[in-house]
């Protein structure tokens, strides 16, 4: 899909000699990638504060009183054993 919206930047008159990001900016957009981890950010914060109803709210361990560092909301990840819940998105983003 990346490659479908690079073809079409590059596709504007007057824009086929900048570079791919360079495009972007220019007509206000933003990339694939950095609208998928907009749109990630925006669903953990929804369920953290049950604005939607999910059980994912149980799959997100608070670390609160595992460590003196950080704050109230900090998260942390499971243990991760197999590769069935290497990519859960849980797991996946708390490492963001």
């Amino acid at each position: 899909i990346e490659s479908v919206q690079r073809r079409f930047t590059k596709s504007i008159p007057f824009l086929h000699h900048l570079s791919y990001l360079s495009r972007l900016h220019a007509v206000g957009m933003d990339t694939l990638e950095r609208r998928r981890l907009i749109s990630d950010l925006c669903l953990l914060y929804k369920i953290l504060h049950n604005l939607v109803q999910t059980d994912l709210n149980s799959h997100f361990i608070s670390s609160l009183y595992l460590s003196t560092q950080g704050h109230q909301s900090k998260l942390r990840d499971f243990n991760i054993s197999d590769n069935s819940t290497k990519y859960f998105y849980c797991n996946q983003i708390i490492r963001i």
